[in-house]
């Protein structure tokens, strides 16, 4: 049977970093008598252990341990004793009851909503962009919608209900009425003013005719360049015929 590679080493090297509620447990499941836990010490502990190295350890031994001591020391009116971190297995109410599994949970159904109906428009009925394209589709204004829409839902915000009522109609801009459109004036130059607009018009036409005359002898210079090309590959081609 395989045996626990700590267990494998001799006694002075597998127990040494362990503490002596460890050992103990260890001790408790390869089956030492309960009394003998209780007067036992450390070493006497380990040797219990190495000579029960084959034993198969029994967690189950650890809470029946537990139970046998809580009794005893009941028995001798030392009640104040019995606390949870005095056990060494931690358990619960129900285990010291006598009853070896925790009580499952009871879990709590969580109810269905049922999915919520939509509209022509693949909207939830009920909302405020829904009633707002109801209404567009159905050919009312802005202005009425906006009343219509804050009426029903007050905490909906205009610019929404804008948004809203272009997307219904696949508008991309809504043009603001002649009435509410800031009117354009025209600003009065001064004197100063036009002359030096003149006069930067006139420096402008300067530049435009100074790089009009730049590209063309560029272009012409690259003309000549291919024509001196031309020119000495025919001679060399009359070279090699001669």
């Amino acid at each position: 049977m395989a045996t626990d590679k700590k267990q494998q080493k001799p006694a002075r090297y597998w127990y040494s970093e362990l503490k002596y509620r460890d050992i103990k447990k260890m001790a408790i499941e390869r089956g030492m008598p309960f009394p003998e836990v209780v007067s036992s010490d450390f070493y006497s502990l380990v040797s219990f252990i190495d000579s029960e190295r084959a034993q198969k350890p029994n967690p189950d031994l650890v809470l029946q341990f537990d139970l046998w001591l809580e009794g005893i020391l009941k028995e001798r009116g030392a009640d104040y004793l019995v606390k949870p971190s005095l056990r060494l297995s931690y358990v619960s109410d129900e285990m010291r009851e006598g009853s070896k599994e925790k009580p499952a949970k009871e879990k709590k159904v969580k109810e269905k909503k049922p999915p919520r109906e939509r509209d022509s428009n693949n909207l939830l009925k009920g909302t405020k962009k829904s009633y707002t394209f109801e209404l567009a589709k159905k050919g009312y204004s802005l202005d009425r919608i906006k009343r219509r829409v804050l009426k029903k839902f007050p905490e909906a915000s205009e610019k929404s209900i804008i948004i809203w009522y272009r997307q219904a109609l696949g508008i991309k801009h809504i043009p603001k009425p002649k009435e509410e459109r800031k009117p354009r004036v025209k600003k009065e130059k001064t004197p100063e003013q036009i002359k030096a607009s003149r006069l930067r018009a006139r420096e402008r036409k300067k530049e435009r005719a100074l790089l009009r005359k730049q590209a063309n002898e560029r272009t012409e210079a690259y003309r000549e360049s291919l024509n001196k090309k031309k020119r000495n590959g025919k001679r060399k081609k009359k070279a090699k015929a001669l």
